[in-house]
């Protein structure tokens, strides 16, 4: 989905608008992979089970508004 010269034109311009920034003032371009949203989020939790439980008790919650999708 993000895989196209916009979003690499974006990035690109991204970079370099917050290169000469304070990382406070630096923007951001986030985003959720929506279609394998649960393979993804299953993935982050597993991850998170490995490297601090209580942040993937956290995410785990925080995932959890996604479940009606």
């Amino acid at each position: 989905m993000w895989r196209n010269g916009e979003t690499h034109e974006f990035a690109t311009w991204l970079h370099s608008h917050n290169a000469e920034k304070p990382p406070k003032e630096r923007a951001g371009f986030y985003g959720l992979d929506l279609y394998s949203l649960f393979t993804s989020t299953r993935a982050i939790v597993d991850y998170l089970e490995d490297v601090d439980p209580a942040l993937a008790a956290l995410a785990r919650h925080r995932f959890g508004c996604l479940t009606p999708w």
